[in-house]
């Protein structure tokens, strides 16, 4: 017998994709989407994402897309009711980010825990400090309305954290491209003094199923030479139970100067508070297998 996906759904999130147009028709959907919703991957992308959303909600979630996407939202959290495909309601909570050509987001049932509250105290924050210089970034694509930004999704299970996906803009933004940088873990694609406080926010955002932000200098993976490739970056973390979600920009000349400063920052809003969530192409463009992926052979025995 079929388990009934609105049962026993705590800390299960997935992820999805969406296209930045009118109908924002899903483009991926994670695995464990079946697990909340019963509808398989197949079910959805090429789809309206609104098949799954309670018809009294979608005026308002339309809306809510709408403006968050034409303020190139970051960390945002909407909350609706699913409708599962036996007909259960489930009160749902996603984080959506805008990423230059597509919406993505972590969508998971929402139950009031520790980790929801901890989510719904950081994603302000996180929205707050990775959205404060997109108006002068130079990181801002003249021929478009949204800013360059790159997503990646990380497997979650391995320590060295290899990349599965890569959004194409990744080649315009740090010059590398998505089937390059496929299988590399993110430890190898930043500098050493990176790694210590970046691992850290990872850790944390993990433990706690929450988001994060942090900045760290990026290297070109290719190389580790004194004149490869950098790039001083920030990002925001979102968690979920098929992989983690890694959105960054560049940061500009002017930002850079206080990068550095932003560590300590990171890891504060990731903590816990102080008193007692495309196609065929892109599921070809995603590896998942741990066993193609040799830590042995990565940075994460630094």
């Amino acid at each position: 017998m079929t388990e009934d996906p609105a049962s026993n759904l705590s800390d299960t999130a997935c992820i999805l994709i969406l296209a930045l147009e009118p109908d924002f028709t899903v483009l991926y959907a994670s695995p464990s989407i079946q697990y909340i919703s019963g509808y398989t991957e197949q079910d959805l992308e090429g789809k309206s994402p609104f098949l799954i959303v309670h018809q009294e909600d979608i005026p308002r979630i339309s809306k809510e897309l709408l403006v968050h996407t034409l303020a190139d939202g970051a960390t945002v959290q909407i909350f609706y009711r699913l409708i599962t495909q036996n007909g259960k309601t489930i009160e749902c909570e996603s984080t959506i980010t805008v990423v230059y050509d597509m919406i993505v987001a972590t969508i998971g049932a929402y139950q009031e825990t520790t980790k929801s509250k901890e989510r719904a105290r950081t994603a302000p924050l996180v929205s707050l400090a990775f959205q404060k210089h997109s108006t002068i970034s130079a990181s801002l694509d003249q021929d478009s309305a949204h800013e360059l930004r790159v997503a990646l999704i990380l497997n979650r299970s391995s320590f060295s954290l290899p990349v599965m996906f890569a959004s194409s803009q990744i080649a315009a933004m740090l010059n590398i491209t998505p089937d390059e940088i496929k299988l590399t873990s993110l430890w190898d694609c930043m500098t050493e003094p990176s790694l210590e406080p970046t691992q850290l926010a990872f850790e944390r955002a993990k433990d706690n199923e929450a988001v994060s932000y942090v900045t760290f200098t990026w290297q070109d993976p290719r190389s580790h030479l004194p004149d490869a490739f950098t790039k001083a970056v920030e990002a925001v973390i979102c968690c979920s139970s098929d992989g983690i979600l890694l959105i960054m920009r560049v940061l500009n000349s002017d930002e850079v100067s206080t990068a550095a400063s932003s560590s300590s920052f990171t890891n504060f809003i990731a903590l816990p508070p102080p008193v007692p969530f495309p196609s065929t192409q892109l599921h070809s463009g995603m590896d998942t297998s741990e066993s193609e992926h040799n830590d042995s052979g990565s940075s994460s025995s630094k």
